[in-house]
């Protein structure tokens, strides 16, 4: 179970990105190849939704998950 932990750990510390920022100021940052898992707390109207799903889109695969919390 330790070593388990540990390997999360350090994929964790490898491959998580936090951004904050302004809804419409970070699609041009999030410069990423893929997107596993994406969590959207951002602004909440349907504009902003829209770009930065569009934008994350790219980056995922059949099977990734994308949560929004509105």
């Amino acid at each position: 179970m330790a070593a388990c932990l540990a390997l999360c750990k350090e994929l964790l510390e490898r491959y998580r990105v936090f951004l904050e920022g302004k809804s419409r100021d970070l699609p041009p940052r999030v410069c990423l190849d893929r997107v596993c898992f994406f969590f959207f707390d951002g602004a909440h109207t349907k504009e902003d939704l829209s770009l930065e799903f569009q934008h994350i889109a790219r980056s995922q695969r059949s099977g990734d998950i994308v949560i929004f919390d509105d």
